[in-house]
């Protein structure tokens, strides 16, 4: 009996390991189906990711020279100065691969002396033009130029001495628009060694003077690699690589390079293939599978394996404890509820974490306003109550939209909206960190300024603000650009003043400005406050 006990027993070992080893053997062949799959969804994410932000990038340094290049033509005058001052608003922090920002102007042969002495005398002392060599005599200058990267680069070269910017700009001209030129090895850049040059692209949009009359272009290099590699990472954090090429004609070249860190041996069928269209130009990205990307599919899978194995030591346990007895299966239930307990505490921890988000959430919500993300009355009230009648250099910038309803009206509120967080995003970038910009309610603004030291650097303040409103006007409807008008009233602080009277001698002022023809400045002065007893406030239009 003991015997065929112990042959049954053993029997029964055996098919387990059986069942084990085919349990293991289909588990394995599932994870490598499972691997590849996985790997490819990634990859598909990754690179759709990726052609939509080098796609959105790239638009966005589009609408940035068009900005700059309206606010450039916009000036009677131009000086260097005016240059530097217009374009030190752009930041290279959210401009990765960008050299510099030029202005371009074209001349023949015969008035390559006229232009440099006319830009001497306008603040560029040190401009030598250098002629390249042209068919046709004519050339395009780097008149202005803003480093982005540190380098020093001179003004003064021939655009149209290398034939991919010559292309660029006159795309640019024909057209009136944005355009994009092939990849090249930037003119700046050609000093450098060999091993620390790479293609780069300029990006090109008009500038034209009041009237529509052609003045020269606002230009932009960019580093191809630098670019790709930084959106890479950005988007994919190191999973991917990938090369951006472009096609002229029979020959394929290279844009920008960034996969020395693809991985060695992987199925080529994880390769991913898009195309971006850029301008007038189409380029194709060709995205690889990394080690980091392979590994980390590798990990998803060895969950499965793990739980697969797990249930078949589990059957295996389950014989081991049938023949040790109690205390086994008494281990297993406290292990059980061990893990059950972590799971809980881990719950409650992100509960936590997700009250306090809210929280926080809330708070931001009580003080801002939803529309523009300004302050409200209630951030504008508090910042009031912290400095009024405490500090005498401070100054109130009331200020009501002119003729606001007529584009409410005309366009609907969609298009109201769009005024109101456009000027919004004005008065964000024209005052201090210090300053406060809320929004009170309708089409009505306050900009709270502190450390300024008079009157007279408060309307300054003021007229910026119309200025920087003048220099971008609002896109409404289809095609129609509005620009926005405002009056503003600015009051000072007094000591032993209140938010109150602060406010209302602010009020005061602004309708005066209303009053005297809008779109215009009006400090507040004790004549004013008795002109207001006397004659009610114009109505608001």
């Amino acid at each position: 009996m003991a015997v065929r006990s112990n042959w049954r027993r053993w029997t029964g070992i055996a098919l387990v390991l059986i069942v084990a080893m085919i349990g293991t053997a289909a588990s394995w062949a599932a994870q490598r189906t499972y691997e590849q799959r996985s790997a490819a969804h990634v990859m598909d994410l990754d690179t759709n990711d990726l052609s939509q932000a080098i796609n959105t990038e790239i638009q966005r340094y589009g609408d940035m020279l068009t900005d700059v290049a309206v606010a450039i033509g916009a000036q009677r005058d131009l000086t260097a100065a005016d240059f530097a001052w217009i374009t030190n608003t752009v930041s290279n922090r959210r401009l990765p691969g960008a050299t510099s920002l030029d202005l371009v102007e074209d001349t023949t042969d015969a008035g390559v002396a006229d232009l440099q002495s006319y830009w001497r005398r306008r603040g560029a002392q040190d401009l030598t033009l250098k002629p390249a060599t042209t068919a046709d005599g004519q050339h395009a200058f780097t008149i202005l130029r803003r480093s982005f990267d540190g380098r020093h680069r001179e003004a003064g070269t021939d655009q149209f001495g290398v034939p991919e910017a010559a292309e660029a700009l006159r795309d640019s001209r024909s057209y009136g628009g944005f355009a994009v030129s092939r990849a090249y090895v930037l003119l700046t850049d050609r000093t450098l060694p060999v091993s620390q040059q790479q293609l780069s692209f300029r990006l090109a949009v008009p500038v034209y003077r009041t009237g529509n009359q052609f003045r020269g272009w606002l230009t932009m290099g960019v580093h191809g690699h630098d670019l790709l590699t930084t959106t890479l990472q950005a988007q994919t954090h190191g999973a991917t690589a990938a090369d951006l090429f472009e096609s002229n004609g029979a020959r394929v070249q290279t844009v920008a390079a960034a996969s020395a860190n693809r991985a060695r041996s992987y199925p080529r069928s994880l390769d991913r293939i898009r195309r971006i269209t850029i301008g007038e130009r189409t380029w194709t990205l060709k995205a690889y599978p990394t080690e980091a990307l392979l590994h980390e599919a590798r990990q998803g899978i060895a969950g499965t394996t793990f739980r697969v194995a797990m249930t078949i030591n589990a059957l295996l346990t389950l014989i081991v404890g049938l023949l040790a007895g109690a205390r086994n299966r008494a281990m297993s239930k406290v292990d059980a509820a061990t893990a059950a307990l972590r799971d809980d505490i881990e719950r409650r921890e992100q509960v936590e974490t997700r009250l306090r988000e809210r929280e926080l959430e809330l708070q931001r919500m009580v003080l801002h306003d939803p529309l523009t993300g300004l302050a409200n009355r209630a951030g504008l009230d508090a910042r009031l109550a912290e400095l009024v009648g405490q500090d005498t250099r401070i100054a109130l910038l009331l200020i009501d939209l002119d003729g606001f309803k007529l584009v409410n009206d005309v366009y609907g509120h969609a298009a109201g909206d769009t005024m109101l967080t456009e000027f919004g995003r004005i008065l964000r970038a024209g005052v201090g960190t210090g300053d406060v910009v809320a929004r009170l309610g309708g089409d009505e603004f306050v900009v709270l300024i502190t450390e300024t030291p008079d009157e007279a650097n408060a309307v300054a303040a003021a007229e910026r603000i119309l200025a920087g409103a003048a220099a971008a006007p609002v896109l409404l409807g289809d095609d129609d650009q509005i620009t926005v008008r405002a009056s503003i009233g600015v009051a000072t602080g007094r000591l032993a003043d209140t938010p109150q009277e602060l406010m209302r001698r602010a009020d005061i002022a602004m309708y005066q400005a209303k009053h005297l023809g809008k779109n215009g400045v009006q400090v507040h002065d004790t004549a004013l406050t008795s002109q207001d007893a006397e004659h009610p406030h114009p109505s608001k239009i």
